[in-house]
């Protein structure tokens, strides 16, 4: 999964469109993580990216009164 992948996810929850400004650097080109090691452990996600991301959201949602004292 890619920054851009998580970015873009959060912002088709709300609608929204990522404008990139392309005249600023790019950061890592690649950032590469695996999962291997803990799927060897009996790992195994229960949720999508998205299904996590959306459930995050509306958890934050219901609880940033709380969060925010």
């Amino acid at each position: 999964v890619t920054i851009k992948e998580v970015a873009e996810t959060i912002a088709e929850y709300f609608g929204q469109e990522i404008n990139y400004d392309i005249t600023k650097p790019m950061g890592d080109m690649k950032r590469l993580m695996s999962t291997e090691r803990a799927e060897n452990y009996g790992f195994k996600p229960k949720v999508s990216l998205e299904q996590g991301i959306i459930k995050t959201i509306k958890w934050y949602k219901e609880n940033k009164d709380v969060l925010q004292k």
